[in-house]
């Protein structure tokens, strides 16, 4: 049955839905039946109410109710649901999905589309197939054909302009200023409302210049879109000490991480106001900051927290002595802290020689720097935890080289994919655990049939198989790998 022509209180067919009523449809008769003529409760006007619910107001105040999705008050009213009054902006999400009848894409925003010609229900996608970014002016309008390039309407005219900036020739549909101009024009503009949040007048012409330095290294167009996300750490040094300091003192009150994201400050410093950077410090306080996020994942009511702080003392002592690095701290750490939370998990106790074997298990190769945990553990709890000499993992690599390979058979192929299902292959199938270069190298020699590809490995012949997919075969044919 056609919407509106079937009236829902009465049943009838074939008569004009006269008003809709949360998602209850009444035809004249039935509307002029049960909508009577009374009092709104809530700003006490006249207006036609549905008599069996008394507590119902009128479209007014409906309206001015906030949206059921988004909680906005005063948006244009697009639907009034069973829920309550929808805003225009999400009433498409209480349509029901339709298939494009251009592409067949189920979309809730269907629309007909004037300037097509033709009574196409199109998706959004659809609507705007003929908009794109101007060959000419770089603008995203709509699009037509000139001499072979997609050119908007302005643009198609073959008018030229001249840049207000530096006179450059332009095309119409460009504006007022060529691309290179307007960037920079921009840079500048976010240049300053950026310097006026900045208290110290120094710095306020030390920003400048580094916007200007930004432009001419990155190009103007990357640098005004960066340059907000740069002002922050020129706020920061204006509130913390109105000009930059030495780096020891920067890398330790804002830290490393914070630097990292913005080292093109760090590349400006060092050209212009002769910044010198400590590599050694900055390593050491790039792992001191891991060591640091590795303990705060340990509970304070747990058994571990006693243990790897007697640990880490320990360790402390023999890098104050020079006996190890910062960074060897953090690697005999990092599996005894992974231990630990292992017997947390199991019976928050003491590492035993069956947990230190299902551990080895996971992470085999954490072997060597879970050996000073376990000495550690012998001398000073006197447990008799032993490592064990042989590690079985071979299951293990070998489920993850089967998981690669199957994912590597959902895949669109390319030359990548084909070097890295060589690699993994030959390990699976042969044992041969080499180098992607090396597979580079012996696959360039390749004799291909149609259920695998063979190559030559010093003396042998080895058969790798290929995988069902369209174009695998064809790829394999006509890939060069350079």
């Amino acid at each position: 049955m056609l919407d509106g022509m079937y009236c829902d209180e009465c049943g009838c067919t074939g008569k004009k839905i006269h008003r809709r009523y949360r998602e209850h449809g009444y035809c004249g008769s039935c509307y002029a039946r049960e909508f009577i003529r009374r009092q709104c409760p809530n700003c006490f006007n006249l207006a036609r109410l549905p008599k069996d619910i008394p507590d119902s107001i009128c479209r007014s105040c409906e309206a001015k109710k906030p949206c059921v999705r988004c909680l906005v008050s005063g948006k244009p009213v697009g639907k009034y649901t069973e829920y309550g009054v929808v805003c225009a902006s999400c009433a498409p999400y209480f349509r029901p999905k339709a298939p494009c009848e251009l592409c067949g894409r189920l979309s809730n925003r269907l629309t007909k589309v004037k300037r097509f010609g033709d009574d196409l229900r199109r998706c959004e996608r659809c609507a705007i197939s003929d908009h794109g970014v101007c060959q000419a002016c770089r603008r995203y309008r709509m699009l037509g054909e000139y001499n072979g390039r997609k050119l908007c309407k302005l643009c198609c005219s073959g008018d030229l302009k001249l840049c207000e900036k530096c006179g450059n020739t332009i095309s119409a549909g460009r504006g007022k200023q060529c691309e290179i101009c307007y960037w920079e024009t921009l840079l500048k503009n976010r240049a300053l409302n950026n310097c006026a949040l900045l208290g110290d007048r120094l710095l306020q012409v030390a920003f400048l210049d580094f916007a200007r330095w930004l432009g001419l290294s990155s190009g103007f167009k990357k640098a005004s879109l960066v340059i907000s996300r740069h002002a922050l750490l020129f706020e920061k040094v204006d509130t913390a000490w109105g000009h930059f300091p030495d780096y020891p003192e920067l890398l330790k009150v804002l830290g490393a991480d914070y630097l990292r994201r913005h080292s093109k400050i760090l590349e400006w410093l060092q050209e212009n106001k002769g910044l010198v950077i400590d590599e050694c410090l900055k390593k050491d306080l790039i792992e001191e900051e891991r060591i640091q996020n590795l303990l705060s994942g340990i509970p304070r009511a747990s058994k571990a927290i006693s243990v790897i702080s007697q640990y880490e003392t320990l360790l402390r002592d023999k890098l104050r002595k020079g006996r190890i690095s910062v960074r060897t701290l953090r690697l005999l750490l990092t599996p005894a802290l992974a231990l630990m939370r292992l017997c947390e998990l199991e019976n928050n106790g003491l590492p035993s020689t069956k947990q230190v074997k299902r551990y080895l298990n996971i992470s085999p190769g954490q072997k060597a720097s879970l050996t000073s945990f376990i000495t550690f553990l012998r001398k000073e709890y006197e447990l008799e935890v032993v490592l064990p000499k042989n590690i079985k993992c071979t299951k293990l690599r070998k489920k993850f080289l089967e998981k690669e390979l199957v994912i590597l058979t959902e895949k669109e192929w390319g030359n990548t994919e084909l070097l890295y299902w060589c690699k993994y292959a030959l390990e699976l199938f042969h044992g041969l655990r080499l180098s992607m270069k090396s597979v580079k190298e012996l696959i360039k020699n390749r004799e291909v049939y149609n259920e695998g590809i063979i190559i030559n490995h010093k003396c042998d012949r080895v058969f790798l198989p290929l995988p069902k997919c369209s174009g695998v075969n064809q790829l394999c044919q006509n890939s060069s790998l350079t």
